[in-house]
């Protein structure tokens, strides 16, 4: 993390705007944002991040999709999503060897980071 301290605040900059964007285009104005940091030092280092909403969860079919370049291209509907989630995805597997997942909940979406050192 240390050497990538930029990109990590990217990583979660582009979870946490991307939230407020949909919050703003769907707009909600009572909602939750909840950020989980766990870090776990046993036979390997682990950091666990997750960010929850409870704007309704993500839309788009298939859910997965929301990490892929062409997808993201092709929703961008002037908003600022755009390539957001295919560029957090990138770096996070370029720079942190991490893995990211999507699912949707009763209110909202949740976004899940893993990364092991």
């Amino acid at each position: 993390m240390k050497t990538f301290e930029h990109h990590f605040c990217h990583i979660v900059m582009i979870l946490l705007d991307n939230a407020i964007e949909t919050a703003l285009e769907r707009n909600i104005s009572n909602t939750a944002i909840t950020v989980v940091i766990d870090f776990q030092d046993e036979a390997e280092t682990t950091l666990q991040i997750i960010v929850e909403d409870t704007l309704g969860g993500i839309w788009q079919k298939p859910l997965e999709s929301i990490f892929e370049f062409e997808s993201s291209r092709q929703n961008d509907k002037n908003t600022q999503h755009g390539t957001g989630l295919f560029m957090l995805k990138t770096i996070l597997e370029t720079f942190f060897k991490g893995i990211i997942s999507a699912t949707n909940t009763a209110k909202g979406a949740r976004f899940e980071i893993k990364i092991i050192e």
